[in-house]
């Protein structure tokens, strides 16, 4: 089951959520530090580990950190 990443709009933290990738589509993640739901998804980690969908939130262009 992958890994998904996200950057918290509201209170600007990173955090991650384990779930199926059709759940993804569908699911509606709250922060787990403020309960918002306003984020952006950063990157998704698969069981293999390999990383996909930066969205460059941070302006580093050498991946997320």
């Amino acid at each position: 089951m992958p890994i998904f990443s996200y950057f918290c709009k509201a209170c600007e933290e990173a955090y991650e959520i384990r779930m199926p990738t059709e759940e993804q589509e569908t699911r509606i993640p709250r922060c787990p530090n403020c309960g918002e739901e306003e984020k952006q998804e950063l990157y998704a980690v698969g069981q293999d580990g390999a990383k996909s969908g930066c969205s460059g939130c941070c302006g580093n262009t050498h991946g997320c950190h």
